[in-house]
């Protein structure tokens, strides 16, 4: 026995797997935020609202700003956000090697978690976070013009890390951490 499926069912039908299908390759994401101290011994990223606004209450500065895919999706890697007490400053890394993760706690690193997902090759539009280091510590910038600055401090370029995407203008986030207000 043939069943008839009507017409208008199929049509739906349709429309619902094109619309799935196109909405599946667009990864969501959420905004990420680089943020360094006055002192330029520490730099952390933070996806983190309440968490940007302290520092900065703290004399933090933002020093660049982009998007973490919020899923894996291809040609993107989960980033690690580490921490290690040091003397004087904490030492933060952020990981985008899955292999290297046990590696750094083992050095004493305390794995923070995923902050989301990053992109491990240069693309058009996408915006390069810069690794530096200095006696085994870490330092970021997105921003290079404060990389006179680090390097009057000691610290050592070492490349690009990964590259985060542009943060889509409607999520674009005041200075103070207040909620985004539609445009």
């Amino acid at each position: 026995m043939i069943t008839r499926v009507p017409k208008l069912h199929v049509f739906a039908l349709l429309f619902l797997s094109l619309f799935a299908m196109s909405s599946a390759s667009f990864a969501a994401t959420h905004q990420a935020w680089l943020l360094i101290n006055a002192d330029l011994k520490d730099s952390v990223v933070s996806t983190d609202r309440n968490e940007k606004a302290q520092l900065e209450n703290g004399g933090w500065k933002t020093n660049g700003t982009g998007a973490l895919q919020s899923a894996p999706e291809k040609g993107a890697l989960p980033l690690h956000r580490l921490a290690r007490a040091g003397t004087d400053a904490t030492d933060r890394l952020l990981e985008a090697d899955e292999s290297k993760i046990a590696g750094h706690v083992k050095n004493g690193f305390t794995d923070e978690g995923v902050l989301g997902f990053v992109s491990s090759a240069a693309k058009p539009g996408l915006v390069p976070v810069h690794h530096f280091t200095k006696d085994g510590k870490h330092f970021w910038l997105i921003d290079k013009s404060d990389q006179p600055a680090a390097e009057a401090k000691g610290w050592k370029a070492a490349g690009i890390s990964f590259w985060l995407w542009p943060v889509p203008a409607a999520t674009d986030a005041p200075k103070s951490g207040a909620p985004v207000k539609a445009k």
